[in-house]
C-alpha cells in the first residue's frame, strides 16, 4: 500500500484521517494502523475508500496495490 498516496488523496478532498475513519465505519486506531501498514484494509473498506476519495481505477491500483507485482 502506498501510505503516501493515500494521505495525499484524504487531504486533497478535505478531509481529516479521523473523518475518513468515520465515513468508512473503523475507529481511528484502526485507521491508524491499516494507513501504517500494521493491518491491512479489508475489500469492503478500499471499495468505500475508492468511492468516497472517488478514485480512479489507476490511483485505486497506485494506492492499494503498489506492491503487486503482475507479469
Amino acid at each position: 500500500m502506498n501510505r503516501n498516496k493515500l494521505i495525499g488523496k484524504i487531504k486533497e478532498q478535505g478531509k481529516t484521517i479521523q473523518q475518513m475513519a468515520a465515513e468508512v465505519g473503523i475507529s481511528l486506531t484502526a485507521m491508524s494502523r491499516k494507513i501504517n501498514g500494521k493491518t491491512q484494509f479489508t475489500r469492503e473498506e478500499i471499495e468505500k475508500i475508492a468511492d468516497l476519495l472517488e478514485l480512479t481505477n489507476e490511483e485505486l491500483l497506485a494506492i492499494f496495490f503498489s506492491d503487486v507485482k503482475v507479469s
